[in-house]
């Protein structure tokens, strides 16, 4: 058994948080089964302090509960596999308006005035298999199958970020000659979609600008997401150092992923952005 008790302050506005912690875990004869609960706080997003009105927000706080088991393999092959649910409390909301949740703040500024009364939730399962460096080659393959809720008035609804399930590939091989390393990687991506408000085109065409419907949630669901990773690295070892130079394209394949909706004023019809497309990077690090 392992317990604990955290203490986190935020000078930004004197805010402090108490977080009890404890597991229990019972060791078998190739892995561990254990379970675990505890409470973990989050400041929100710095941009939501600045807006006025929520210069005192307190964190949001999460009371997480998950049941881990793993078990070893020949050759360095691990399992892991964790179902988890979590409970959100003093989520900042707007009382009057209550489909307005701090939870589904991406990049926007946070609305003014707002009160950490609101809850949220969070469930899943998800299993990894990772076999470490065992003869110049790795690989990791995990999958996710969950649910973000966030409550408002009465009933419960997704997220914009509840894509309900996540899958990740990603592996290698490296060619070792005396202090000198070829390595091949790559990573695949597929993933649920965001999501997304409705667009009420009355209101965007008569406002001149895009207009969002919260009365059902985030109710549209953009397509799921796939990228493609690849690199290519070259290393080399010296008393004290190591130098590495390697070439990533992220999105190799160029997929077409969808970045959000929005209403063009000109065409009066609701358009699509896409994210970026093949995006290289030249690295080139030193290590002590």
């Amino acid at each position: 058994m392992n317990a604990g008790l955290r203490y986190v302050g935020f000078s930004y506005n004197k805010g402090s948080s108490l977080e009890p912690r404890v597991s229990l875990q019972r060791n078998l004869p190739k892995g561990s089964l254990s379970v675990s609960s505890g409470v973990t706080s989050q400041w929100q997003q710095i941009q939501t302090y600045v807006v006025i009105g929520n210069e005192s927000l307190k964190p949001t706080r999460a009371l997480q509960t998950a049941l881990e088991w793993r078990h070893h393999f020949a050759h360095d092959l691990n399992l892991t596999s964790t179902a988890y649910y979590h409970v959100l409390r003093d989520v900042p909301t707007i009382p009057s308006t209550m489909y307005y949740s701090v939870l589904n703040q991406f990049e926007d500024f946070a609305e003014p005035n707002l009160e950490a009364v609101g809850e949220g939730k969070s469930y899943g399962i998800e299993t990894s298999v990772e076999k470490k460096f065992y003869g110049q080659t790795y690989f990791m393959v995990s999958g996710s199958f969950y649910r973000s809720l966030y409550l408002s008035e009465g009933a419960w609804y997704e997220t914009r970020f509840s894509g309900n399930f996540t899958t990740s590939a990603l592996g290698g091989k490296e060619w070792i000659k005396k202090n000198k390393a070829l390595g091949v990687h790559a990573r695949i991506l597929y993933s649920g979609g965001l999501r997304s408000a409705p667009i009420d085109p009355l209101g965007s065409s008569f406002f001149g600008t895009t207009v969002f419907d919260f009365q059902n949630g985030y109710s549209v669901k953009f397509p799921n997401y796939f990228r493609t990773d690849l690199r290519i690295s070259w290393r080399k070892n010296k008393p004290g150092y190591t130098r590495t130079l390697a070439i990533d394209i992220q999105n190799a394949l160029n997929s077409q992923n969808v970045a959000n909706q929005y209403f063009d004023t000109y065409l009066q019809a609701i358009k699509t952005r896409y994210q970026v497309g093949i995006v290289p990077i030249l690295v080139y690090r030193v290590e002590f």
